[in-house]
């Protein structure tokens, strides 16, 4: 059933606006900002980080990069309705981003002009043709999850260095637990004649190094146990976070995923007629039973690192598990995209609906939901081998 559109608002584009990003910075995920200005803190005297930036133009290279659902006077300036569009923001001062910046949304017609007044610039500048390029990449993608950002980039011919791709503070502190346990098990390959509470304390401290820096000289022993070379050992661990941070975010998109496919379903359509009822509630199951495949999909994905994290825990084989993470990031494309649509329809539906507030929307508002939904997904299908549990 193809769902009923109505017409886009139209309306100029908007000017740039000033607030405070430091609760953004504290408190953003992962999938929804991209914090140059504390990779800037963290990596400014790094080699790579210079010779490899993200951003050509200095200023654009210390922006806050966020995917930002839109409010109702900022959809008349993209010039149609979408539920997720890519804020630029300019912070007037990257060490003190108390004092607010300018900002852009990136799908707004005259976005490149704006940044252009705004950076000083030319659009026939150079550096800058290749950072509206990178924008665009970004600017395509669900979600502002690193590794499948990392992967898309290389596959455009964007060569980055993997300091622009990490978990955001408030991600590290939730996945601390979740990483803690496999790093434990590495540990006590790694040091096999320690004592239970040095092992823990080991894996602890592992872990912070880990989350923090993942090539830190410290972490040395866990990378002889995995016998890498310190080329390979570079982008196996940025691999293994990935894949830990998938499974991370998998497990609490599961649990978030139950309550929302029920509200899907219950949802008080306002104004719908009979006929229109029974559109949206088939749209609704189509919507949950695409969440699920999504969910499997990435399900399967990420049963091969567990594989391979098994060959080298259980059974001692390092090379199995190096040889996966060596190839791993050629993964990070599909499953990355599935689970940031996952993340995408359920955090917005969260943004619409707060669990504890009435679940109604009128008619006029829901078949534009449902459809933004519908097309979300209509890139996810169950493996064939895998159809009947789907």
């Amino acid at each position: 059933m193809a769902m009923i559109e109505r017409k886009k608002k139209r309306g100029k584009a908007g000017k740039s606006q000033q607030g405070s990003l430091r609760l953004i910075r504290i408190s953003g995920s992962t999938e929804r900002v991209l914090n140059l200005p504390l990779v800037k803190e963290r990596w400014g005297e790094d080699p790579d980080y210079l010779e490899r930036p993200l951003l050509k133009t200095r200023r654009l290279n210390e922006a806050m990069i966020l995917k930002h659902t839109p409010r109702e006077h900022e959809k008349a300036t993209l010039e149609l309705d979408v539920i997720s569009a890519t804020k630029i923001v300019l912070p007037f001062c990257s060490d003190d981003l108390d004092l607010g910046g300018q900002s852009v949304l990136f799908e707004q017609p005259d976005a490149e002009d704006m940044l252009c007044d705004a950076l000083g610039r030319r659009a026939t500048d150079e550096d800058l043709r290749h950072d509206f390029g990178v924008l665009r990449v970004i600017a395509e993608l669900p979600s502002l999850d690193p590794y499948l950002l990392s992967e898309r980039l290389r596959r455009d011919g964007y060569k980055v260095s993997n300091r622009y791709f990490d978990v955001s503070e408030a991600d590290a502190q939730k996945m601390r637990e979740h990483v803690n346990g496999q790093i434990k098990n590495l540990v006590m390959l790694a040091f096999s004649s320690g004592s239970g509470g040095e092992v823990a304390g080991l894996a602890e401290k592992f872990t912070k190094i880990f989350l923090q820096n993942e090539t830190s000289e410290e972490l040395k022993p866990l990378r002889q146990t995995m016998r890498m070379s310190e080329a390979e050992y570079a982008e196996g661990m940025f691999a293994w976070k990935g894949f830990l941070y998938y499974q991370w975010k998998l497990d609490a998109l599961r649990e978030a995923l139950k309550p929302v496919a029920r509200e899907i379903l219950s949802v008080h359509i306002k104004q719908a007629a009979p006929d229109e009822l029974q559109h949206f509630r088939a749209a609704g199951e189509r919507i949950i039973k695409k969440l699920g495949i999504g969910a499997a999909n990435v399900q399967r994905a990420l049963a091969q690192y567990d594989e391979a994290y098994d060959a080298l825990v259980g059974r001692g084989e390092p090379g199995a598990f190096r040889d996966f993470l060596l190839a791993a990031p050629q993964m990070f494309m599909e499953t990355g995209v599935q689970l940031a649509t996952l993340s995408h329809i359920i955090s917005f539906w969260r943004f619409r609906f707060p669990a504890d507030r009435p679940k109604a929307i009128n008619s006029w508002d829901a078949y534009d939901l449902f459809q933004e939904f519908e097309s979300s997904l209509s890139g996810v299908e169950a493996d064939p081998g895998h159809a009947a549990a789907a």
